[in-house]
């Protein structure tokens, strides 16, 4: 199996709306239809993954090799602390935008976040 754009014919486990469906498709060009063909691979797709621990206004932070998770994130002053403190809201909103973005070209379209910043913290999800 050649990966992408190449051609296969997957058992797939589709999980779709609480239920699981096994089909044989034929996978080309990163489209897939149903086959009659013999499978040559077993896949498992989800309709959708949702991360339920995320943090998204840490995206746009950079952190330096070499740091202790304490150094990270310990309050008030570990980098993640003042790096939230320092940036604009402009800053974290596009940081927010870049991270579901990336999360949904990953196949994440869902995901639940820890919003520091209270409730204006939340409005700048939106």
């Amino acid at each position: 199996m050649s990966l992408p754009g190449g051609r296969f014919v997957a058992e797939a486990h589709i999980f779709s709306s609480g239920f699981f469906e096994t089909l044989c498709i034929e996978v080309e060009g990163g489209v897939f239809r149903e086959s009659d063909g013999r499978p040559s691979v077993r896949l498992a797709l989800f309709e959708d993954v949702v991360d339920a621990h995320t943090h998204c206004a840490d995206y746009g932070l950079r952190v330096p090799p070499g740091m202790s998770i304490e150094e990270l994130v310990a309050p008030p002053d570990g980098l993640k602390h003042r790096y939230l403190r320092s940036a604009s809201p402009e800053e974290l909103s596009a940081s927010m935008s870049r991270f579901s973005a990336d999360a949904a070209s990953f196949g994440c379209r869902s995901f639940i976040d820890f919003r520091e910043g209270g409730a204006e913290g939340c409005r700048l999800l939106r």
